[in-house]
């Protein structure tokens, strides 16, 4: 049960920022929206509100949609609202790209709310071993050094010095640490060697030889740099998830972390627990932890459900985006046989993803495993 609930809290919650930002948008600029539904199927809850819209909550939690009017008694405007087709090209522009947007702002605002409240947790910068013989070696470093800078770049945890590592094999560059109460530059060069990347593939990359202290510290914002450090974060986010499907593609991963519904449960459900027992005896706190591991992971997922809609696949608000480029480059909207096609081949594009996802979530669950068994 805790892991059903989760996965719908978070899930419900990440559909509902999306959905919420094409209606809010929709509103804005006067587009009548007739329905806004979370989950699919039979109705189990719903009203209308003022304007006409039908809020209401279906009975199968894996998705949700706002329905636009479709008719309207005089050409186009019902009540001095446009219909969705009927609206100008920079209109209907707008309102698909809020539904991505409001992804990404949900995000930046989860993580500067935790970034202000809780800090942002990193590894601390700081030397735990060296190996002999090794670039690190000699180029001085010695257990203890907190680096400070790396490659004209401010370090703020062990991460950011490992990400300039990595993509400087081969080069010479200063790296400026505190030993101490001194400061010190060291000239290093890291040598080009084949690792194991965090996305489980092989790819080329700088190494010096040298492993951090482990220590996790935390770094504490005013809420504006919190907002600012929460948009850089999702900005990270976004950034890190473009890469991993690049490194698909080049060979440099694996395509297993890719996952779907199960994989979401799954995450969710041990999010939860672990903030709840880390409350420690009191319930309070036990439930603020849960939700706030909950909302954690809702804010990555939520960028990666900004990022996957901006896919220029047909049925994706990416999709429509590129239609309407098209319609704004040639002065005139594509043809319905044309989206018709596109709309096809997209809809078949995303369900063999869904498939491979699925397909995933089997395999990295040991349920493939356990039919392969059961059925041995």
């Amino acid at each position: 049960m805790i892991y059903l609930l989760s996965f719908i809290v978070v899930l419900s919650l990440v559909v509902f920022v999306h959905e919420f930002g094409h209606f809010q948008a929709a509103r804005w600029l006067k587009i009548k929206s007739d329905v806004f539904a979370i989950g699919f199927g039979r109705e189990i809850i719903g009203r209308t509100d003022r304007e006409g819209t039908r809020w209401k909550i279906g009975m199968i939690p894996l998705g949700g949609y706002v329905r636009f009017a479709e008719t309207a008694p005089e050409g186009g405007v019902e009540k001095g609202n446009f219909l969705f087709s009927a609206a100008p090209l920079w209109r209907r522009a707008i309102v698909v790209a809020a539904g991505p947007f409001s992804n990404f702002l949900f995000a930046s605002v989860v993580f500067a709310l935790i970034f202000s409240l809780a800090g942002k947790a990193i590894i601390a910068p700081v030397v735990g071993s060296v190996i002999e013989g090794q670039p690190a070696a000699i180029a001085g470093f010695k257990p203890g050094d907190r680096i400070v800078e790396a490659a004209g770049r401010k370090v703020e945890g062990f991460d950011d010095f490992r990400r300039i590592v990595l993509a400087r094999g081969g080069e010479t560059f200063d790296v400026k640490v505190r030993r101490g109460d001194d400061a010190i530059t060291l000239t290093v060069s890291p040598k080009v060697t084949n690792i194991e990347n965090e996305f489980g593939g092989k790819q080329s990359g700088g190494r010096l030889g040298l492993q951090s202290s482990g220590n996790i510290e935390r770094l504490h914002y005013s809420p504006p740099l919190a907002l600012v450090e929460g948009t850089k974060y999702t900005g990270f986010v976004a950034a890190e998830t473009i890469r991993y499907i690049g490194a698909i593609f080049k060979g440099e991963a694996s395509s297993k972390h890719i996952g779907g519904p199960l994989s979401i449960g799954k995450a969710s459900g041990e999010a939860a627990k672990m903030g709840y027992d880390s409350g420690g005896d009191n319930i309070f706190l036990r439930f603020v932890q849960a939700s706030a591991a909950l909302l954690s992971l809702a804010a990555v997922l939520s960028v990666s459900v900004g990022l996957f809609n901006l896919a220029p696949i047909p049925v994706l608000d990416g999709g429509h985006l590129l239609f309407y480029a098209l319609e704004g480059l040639s002065g005139r909207e594509p043809s319905e046989k044309v989206k018709e096609i596109g709309f096809m081949v997209g809809a078949g594009a995303l369900m063999c993803l869904m498939v491979f996802a699925f397909w995933n979530d089997l395999g990295n669950l040991g349920l493939l495993k356990f039919l392969g068994g059961a059925f041995s």
